[in-house]
């Protein structure tokens, strides 16, 4: 799949998080409809840093969606 994207925009609804740290350029995540955050791996992972200890998309997904139900 990687190389079918190389050059166009693919859009992946998942709830999969680990496979978006192999397979995105760019995360966008929602919450009911609205863009909640968003930014390269690199990007996110910086943002995280300062507040959770080894962050990573799933620890980011699972804080943006903390409280939901």
């Amino acid at each position: 799949m990687a190389s079918i994207a190389e050059e166009r925009t693919v859009i992946i609804a998942t709830h999969i998080v680990s496979d978006l740290e192999k397979l995105a350029s760019e995360i966008i995540f929602l919450s009911h409809g609205k863009i909640v955050e968003s930014g390269t791996m690199e990007e996110l992972l910086a943002r995280y840093r300062e507040t959770m200890e080894e962050p990573s998309v799933e620890k980011i997904y699972m804080r943006l969606n903390e409280g939901e139900s």
